[in-house]
């Protein structure tokens, strides 16, 4: 059985001992006899590849390329509502009429509870807003904000055109990392002394 040369003993043996033992996994040369077969241990030309081990970036991080796309990634939602009214000094959170356009499963429209869109999946969203005021000639503030079930987000504020022949057309956009059941509303507010019937749609897409 080969060893290694044990100190204070093995006199005059050392050489032979040292020899038997390496010769094991040694070619004469010096060079390994199973260089590449080593137990336990993957090759520098399986980093990176299928089957094979991450490599690391310049920072020690994973590079995106070799990371699985999260799943749901590119989902999106549209709703949208025709003729809303909205009173003057009123704050209502707009019903939606339907979906316009759907895509995966992250997001999801109840007809039975309209004015929410439900977040189903944790992510990143990307929201827009845009509200047609229908409101030629009328002047005052305009206002949109953004919510979820558990906190106000964004707040968008703005004089209308006060124009004879052209609505105030309001777009406000974010993005947001929701979790299931940050669903997400809308309230609008204008203040023209009378009421307008607006026109409203909203996408959201699910973008990490």
């Amino acid at each position: 059985m080969t060893r290694l040369p044990i100190p204070g003993s093995d006199s005059g043996n050392w050489g032979t001992i040292l020899n038997d033992f390496l010769d094991v996994a040694h070619n004469n040369d010096g060079t390994l006899k199973q260089a590449g077969l080593i137990t336990g241990a993957q090759q520098t030309s399986q980093k990176g590849q299928a089957n094979g081990y991450a490599s690391l970036d310049n920072s020690g991080k994973v590079p995106a390329s070799q990371l699985p796309a999260a799943s749901g990634v590119g989902d999106y939602m549209g709703v949208s509502a025709s003729g809303f009214s909205v009173v003057s000094g009123d704050f209502p959170t707009i019903a939606w009429d339907g979906t316009t356009v759907t895509n995966g499963s992250s997001l999801a429209f109840d007809s039975g509870d309209p004015e929410l869109v439900q977040v189903d999946e944790v992510g990143v969203y990307s929201i827009t807003v845009t509200v047609d005021w229908n409101d030629q000639n009328q002047a005052g503030i305009r206002t949109i904000q953004i919510f979820t079930e558990c906190q106000f987000l964004v707040n968008d504020q703005r004089p209308s055109t006060n124009d004879a022949t052209s609505p105030t057309i309001q777009s406000v956009s974010t993005t947001l990392y929701l979790q299931p059941s940050d669903n997400i509303f809308i309230s609008i507010n204008q203040i023209s002394g009378s009421s307008l019937s607006v026109f409203a749609r909203m996408i959201v897409t699910r973008c990490a």
